[in-house]
């Protein structure tokens, strides 16, 4: 086989770059299609979740909330609405601690990590990370019901496909920092038998108490949500719809009760594990065993004709942080679906620009031979004609799979 002299080997290249490019022009019309239809569905869902809330808040409420909004958009120093009024330990402000750390033994030259991009702190970090979406996608498959459509389990497939590529990477940059891990993979031993470094384990020790702290403060807050909702439907909620609107508000609020349950409970046995090798003591006073039983909203305190004041302020910040959280999320969904709109236009407006743009090219030029003129003019005015084609395509396609998309949303 003869190889390519250097100009015909630029020619083929130029000529698999100009394919890929043409494909990714044709196929705008499909993608930006797909992805408002995706966009539009998922807007009406969360307003559809932030007015079934709504419904179950005093509009007073609501109003005070707005204002504290625009308020801190404003003037991002004041309080965030987005966020518990009390200080709590969370995992982002422990990694912040871990990174500076990391960073002053990077300066002072100490730096002992076998990997050149990844330290140990983000070796845990992303081991927890990974754990969190196990947990999501076990939640998620185990709510699809008896008959999930093709679509559903496509999507939940695709997700754990990612994910186990992702944890593949993980596992091989671990053994760089635990080589006793290979032991455990091939002879199937207990993690527990496996020893790692103090450092590694003090690190996971650190992440691990912020992710119980995070899970307890999450969990209070959603209880409290369900305080307040159970109390909302017994004594304003008349109708079957009505009712049917505030019991999928609580269900889906229960959904989140379980979701940080078993998120305490991967971060309580982790510690536990960790606590004899780390020497720690104590922490089971902070971080008991949860039980189911000790999970449920506290009906209680409904019945009650005077509230702790304490639990009005907790039972405030659980509403005003989750009315802020799903108002965000409408909007987010709604301005993605305005942009997809706004790139629509901007797709077509450079096709008839790009048509009267070659319509000009051809006479640019001036030649004696009238031949190769006449065919210059002929090019342009092709080239003309598939730029105008695409875009009386892209607008027919768009208009008729919006059409489709809207019946079946």
């Amino acid at each position: 086989m003869k190889e390519m002299g250097p100009g015909t080997w630029q020619d083929t290249l130029d000529d698999y770059f100009g394919d890929w490019n043409w494909r990714c022009i044709t196929q705008l019309g499909q993608l930006t299609l797909r992805k408002l239809l995706e966009a539009t569905k998922a807007s009406m869902e969360h307003d559809r979740e932030l007015r079934e809330l709504e419904a179950c808040i005093e509009m007073q409420m609501i109003t005070e909330w707005q204002r504290e909004i625009s308020e801190w958009e404003c003037d991002n120093s004041k309080c965030n609405p987005y966020e518990i009024c009390v200080a709590t330990i969370t995992q982002a402000s422990v990694q912040l601690e871990l990174a500076r750390a990391e960073t002053s033994e990077l300066e002072a030259g100490n730096d002992m990590s076998p990997h050149p991009e990844v330290l140990a702190s983000t070796l845990i970090s992303s081991g927890l990370e990974f754990e969190e979406q196990q947990r999501l996608l076990k939640i998620d498959t185990s709510s699809l019901g008896s008959h999930p459509t093709d679509n559903q389990l496509a999507k939940l497939q695709e997700r754990a496909n990612i994910l186990k590529r992702r944890i593949d990477n993980w596992r091989s940059i671990q053994l760089l920092f635990m080589p006793c891990v290979a032991q455990l993979r091939d002879e199937d031993m207990q993690p527990g038998g496996v020893s790692c470094p103090t450092k590694l384990s003090e690190h996971e020790w650190k992440l691990c108490e912020a992710q119980a702290h995070e899970a307890l403060r999450d969990l209070r807050h959603f209880l409290h949500l369900c305080t307040h909702l159970y109390k909302f439907k017994d004594t304003n909620v008349q109708g079957q719809v009505a009712n049917t609107c505030a019991q999928t508000t609580i269900n889906r609020t229960d959904h989140k009760v379980s979701t940080v349950a078993a998120k305490y409970h991967v971060a309580r046995a982790a510690l536990l594990i960790l606590a004899p090798l780390l020497g720690k003591e104590g922490w089971e006073d902070t971080f008991r065993l949860l039980k189911d039983e000790d999970i449920h909203a506290m009906k209680d305190i409904c019945e009650k004709e005077s509230e702790d004041a304490s639990e009005k302020e907790n039972l405030h910040d659980a509403l005003r942080i989750e009315w802020c959280k799903a108002r965000a999320r409408q909007l987010r969904w709604e301005e993605e679906k305005h942009l997809l709109q706004e790139e629509q236009r901007c797709i077509l407006a450079f096709f008839d620009w790009q048509a009267d743009w070659w319509m000009e090219q051809g006479t640019h030029r001036s030649f004696v031979d009238n031949t190769l003129e006449e065919g210059l003019q002929a090019y342009a005015a092709r080239q003309s004609v598939l730029q105008w084609q695409l875009g009386v395509h892209f607008r027919g396609l768009w208009a008729a799979g919006a059409g489709r998309g809207i019946q079946s949303i």
